[in-house]
This record gives structure tokens, C-alpha cells and sequence, in this order.
């Protein structure tokens, strides 16, 4: 889900919204066109770079091996994940 960095720095949070980030991976970036973060994919010319790195994300995680888009097959290797902490 999208949630906006402001409502997090203004404490303006719904309750459900406080759930779901409980104990969860947050990317925090742009999906603005005017701060250049899109990118041209395979599934979308216009695609904001956040979203390419929860994809990443999400199959380094749910530990996908490969990806098939329109006969193409992209094989990951394998990775360890690493987290840090501020």
C-alpha cells in the first residue's frame, strides 16, 4: 500500500494504517513525475523506481527463482537479504 511519508512525520496515521506498518519492510520514495524516479519496464513504459525495488524486494523474500515476461525467463541467484538498522 501507498502511504504518504508526510502523514508518518505528522503522526496523522490511521489506526489501520499504524497496522500495517507494524513489523514491516518500508521503502520510502518518489512516484512523483517530476523528480525523474520512473523507469521503463517490461510490464509498463512509465514504472516509479520504488515500485521496481518492492518487486526486487518481494521475490528476494518470497524466494523466486525465475521470471518470466513474454518468453523471456531473467533467473535470480540467490541472495541473503540484509537489513540495517538506523
Amino acid at each position: 500500500p501507498y502511504i504518504s511519508v508526510t502523514d508518518i512525520l505528522r503522526g496523522t496515521l490511521s489506526e489501520e494504517q499504524k497496522e500495517l506498518l507494524m513489523n514491516s519492510l518500508v521503502l520510502v520514495g518518489t512516484t512523483s513525475t517530476g523528480l525523474y524516479d520512473l523507469r521503463a519496464t517490461p510490464i509498463q513504459e512509465v514504472y516509479p523506481g520504488v515500485e521496481i525495488h518492492a518487486n526486487i524486494l518481494n521475490a528476494i523474500l518470497s524466494s523466486s527463482k525465475a521470471l518470466v515476461v513474454e518468453g523471456v525467463t531473467l533467473r535470480m541467484r540467490p541472495v541473503r537479504p540484509m537489513f540495517c538498522r538506523a
